[in-house]
C-alpha cells in the first residue's frame, strides 16, 4: 500500500483540523490495522 501524506495547510482550532491531525499523528496504526485487521 502506498500512502503519501504532506501536511495539511488548514490545521487549526476547528474540529476538521483536530480530526485530521489525530489521523495523520496515527497514520502508522491505522495502516497497520487496515492491512491485518485482527490488530486493535
Amino acid at each position: 500500500m502506498a500512502l503519501q501524506i504532506q501536511s495539511p495547510f488548514f490545521y487549526g482550532k476547528n474540529a476538521l483540523a483536530k480530526a485530521a491531525e489525530y489521523t495523520l499523528n496515527r497514520v502508522n496504526g491505522l495502516k497497520a490495522f487496515l492491512m491485518d485487521g485482527r490488530i486493535g
